[in-house]
């Protein structure tokens, strides 16, 4: 079984992946929603993780991060009733938190795991989707006003667009804090690694 550093590294490329596609604005509904339903897995595994720990103001951030995606999720459910399922490539980001919250569930002692890294993995796979789907929103928006400027719906496209970009400058500003995980655009391999040494959840 693919332990918890390999989720996160494998949750990250996911991410980056969405991101380096260059998220599509005919997509941009199916992002938000995927999106909103991975930053609620991410809290939900960061709680497993984090209880009792240096995570918990983490922990605190990511959770007002998903309850401000939760609520934009809500808003586009009911001023954009396109009938578009979530987005595939953000769910799976979201079933691998899924997974490594449920790992760390059944082994939260697990001396393995280095808490900073861990921290620095989950909020920045959290804030590249966030800033996926704020691109993706823009353009939308662009591609709306270019075809009809009095379409309603582009106020409405913008205003969630506005809403994502609060939630991702959020994300950006608690990731920054801390240095990022050796390597920049870390390779699955130095991000596994970094995640199974140094400090440890005790």
């Amino acid at each position: 079984m693919t332990g918890v550093a390999g989720l996160l590294a494998a949750a990250d490329r996911q991410a980056r992946a969405v991101l380096r596609d260059g998220p599509d604005p005919g997509q941009s509904r199916g992002l938000l929603l995927g999106w909103a339903e991975a930053l609620e897995t991410a809290t939900d595994m960061f709680t497993a993780a984090g209880a009792g720990t240096p995570l918990q103001q983490d922990v605190g951030v990511l959770a007002q991060a998903s309850r401000a995606a939760a609520a934009v999720h809500r808003d586009a459910c009911r001023g954009w009733p396109v009938d578009k399922p979530p987005d595939r490539q953000t769910l799976r980001v979201a079933g691998l938190f899924d997974q490594a919250g449920r790992q760390l569930r059944q082994q939260p002692a697990d001396a393995s795991l280095n808490t900073a890294e861990l921290s620095v993995s989950v909020l920045h796979t959290a804030w590249l989707l966030t800033h996926a789907v704020a691109i993706s929103l823009a353009r939308h928006a662009d591609t709306l006003r270019q075809a009809a400027a009095a379409d309603p719906r582009v106020q409405m496209v913008v205003l969630l667009g506005e809403r994502v970009s609060g939630i991702e400058q959020l994300l950006d500003a608690r990731v920054n804090r801390r240095p990022q995980p050796a390597g920049g655009t870390t390779p699955d391999a130095v991000l596994a690694s970094a995640l199974t040494t140094g400090p440890r959840i005790s």
